[in-house]
């Protein structure tokens, strides 16, 4: 007796301790909705997914701390939703999330009133929670502010703060160029305006971003130098970004160029090779980029990690993604990385994984399945745990 009452004790402790953290509600979201509206509450919901890394930290270091659970238990109907499951495709497509974890704060008619794209501390949690509460805090209402025509330095400079908080880019170019256009070269040197300037960012033919390079000790003092810097490369970066959104191909080769001169480094190889590829897919030139591949693949030694994963990346995208799916050879060419990967290590498991979703495409039932258990064996036989994605994998290949 005992015994049993002293598991039963630990039990306890142990339940109180578990429970000083954020106490997640295991319901539907229109449940969660209606329970916030008959408390008087919001709904605070993290969306992650199971592969990714930030969310598990979240889950694990931040979310279990006590005055996290204090603040967020009083005000809110917490709710965990795997994007990839359930409903959360649906929310996903509803919120537009493109970044986990993502932290939605919304109001009981299922807006969106304040947003957190990225982990944080559970200091950065409990900040966004307040400024989640006060509505004059929240992006609606300063958008409001704003396009009632308020252009006070507080209202627009917290306006642009929460549109790249939210990753607005678009709105957030948009508000900024017209702040910006007030201010004088001679502005930037003011700290404030100078970060803010920073968020909003330039493109790297304007005077003013000339004046910054011209100016560049000026600026390190008034900020610091790994801030500067990293200004003037992100410049250079978006400039890059912005040619392979285009369709002119010169204009990335110059964008390319200019980076290359600027910040050489034997590491820009592989954010210009992946600047190429998308260019090449957006303008749906399928043989540039496989050629691209191929090239790629070429430059590295055979068998190598790096040969293996330029391979399998390749691979993978073309199982899985859509572009692919009318493009002649484009699976007979994906099969033929997979298989060369195997025969230099038979042991690369996400080669095994790469066939399946492949042969899955391909409607080869027998072919997949035997793959995704070759996947697992080779995980299981290396001491790995089998990602969830694959068992997934397993039972969507078995219903075929």
């Amino acid at each position: 007796m005992k015994k049993i009452f002293g598991v039963l004790v630990a039990l306890l402790i142990c339940g109180n301790v578990f429970s000083q953290g954020i106490e997640f509600e295991y319901i539907g979201f229109q449940q969660a909705l209606d329970k916030a509206k008959a408390e008087n509450k919001m709904v605070f919901m993290d969306c992650y997914t199971t592969w990714c890394g930030p969310c598990k930290a979240l889950a694990k270091n931040v979310f279990p701390q006590k005055e996290v659970g204090e603040y967020y238990n009083a005000n809110f109907i917490n709710l965990k939703m795997d994007m990839e499951k359930g409903e959360g495709p649906e929310l996903l497509k509803k919120y537009d999330v493109k970044g986990f974890p993502t932290l939605l704060f919304i109001d009981a008619d299922g807006n969106v009133l304040y947003k957190r794209v990225g982990g944080g501390s559970a200091k950065d949690l409990i900040t966004d929670a307040k400024k989640a509460t006060d509505p004059t805090e929240r992006i609606d209402y300063v958008k409001k502010k704003y396009e009632e025509g308020d252009r006070s330095e507080e209202i627009v400079m917290k306006y642009i703060g929460l549109l790249a908080k939210n990753k607005l880019k678009e709105e957030l170019k948009k508000v900024g160029i017209e702040l910006l256009a007030g201010f004088s070269n001679e502005d930037l040197l003011d700290p404030a305006k100078f970060e803010t300037y920073r968020v909003v960012g330039d493109v790297v033919d304007s005077e003013r971003f000339k004046f910054v390079l011209d100016n560049k000790n000026k600026f390190i003092a008034i900020s610091n130098e790994e801030a500067v810097n990293d200004f003037i490369m992100n410049i250079y970066v978006e400039n890059i970004r912005s040619a392979v959104g285009g369709t002119d191909i010169e204009k990335l080769n110059t964008a390319v160029e200019l980076f290359e001169t600027k910040y050489p480094d034997p590491q820009n190889y592989f954010f210009n090779s992946q600047s190429y590829d998308k260019f090449y897919l957006e303008n749906k030139n399928f043989e540039a980029w496989f050629e691209s591949k191929e090239k790629a693949a070429e430059g590295l030694v055979s068998g190598e990690k790096q040969y293996q994963n330029v391979l399998i990346m390749a691979g993978y995208r073309v199982a899985q993604d859509p572009i692919f799916d009318n493009v002649e050879g484009a699976y007979t060419k994906a099969e033929n990385w997979f298989r060369q990967v195997v025969k230099f290590n038979e042991n690369y498991v996400h080669s095994y994984s790469g066939l399946a979703y492949l042969y899955q495409k391909m409607n080869q039932k027998e072919e997949a399945l035997k793959n995704v258990l070759l996947s697992i064996k080779k995980s299981k036989e290396q001491g790995h745990a089998v990602d969830q994605r694959i068992l997934d994998l397993q039972k969507s290949i078995e219903e075929m």
